[in-house]
């Protein structure tokens, strides 16, 4: 192996068996799919919230890529949205619990 394979096999190029991408840090590191995968959304979804700058995320030159935990964090400190048939409900079983 010379030096410019070696390098290139350090960075993540020419590995046999697998596919060069991106690297993962123990699964923290995560690209559009994964992320989509993990909030529940759609690609194109993450894609427009990182955009507009709703969802946390870093740039690796081009790439965009989240961290599980940022995510994760994100999600917590989300609003509960209750749709008004669930409110309704709710309020119902409050006044018949009265």
């Amino acid at each position: 192996m010379n030096a410019a394979t070696a390098t290139a096999t350090r960075r993540g190029h020419l590995r046999k068996g697998g596919p060069s991408g991106q690297r993962k840090i123990n699964g923290e590191l995560l690209g559009v799919r994964e992320a989509a995968e993990f909030l529940g959304f759609s690609e194109g979804a993450v894609r427009i919230r990182t955009k507009r700058g709703l969802l946390p995320h870093r740039r690796d030159g081009r790439r965009i890529v989240y961290l599980r935990r940022e995510l994760a964090t994100w999600v917590a400190r989300r609003p509960v949205v209750v749709s008004v048939a669930a409110a309704l409900e709710n309020a119902q079983l409050q006044e018949a619990g009265t």
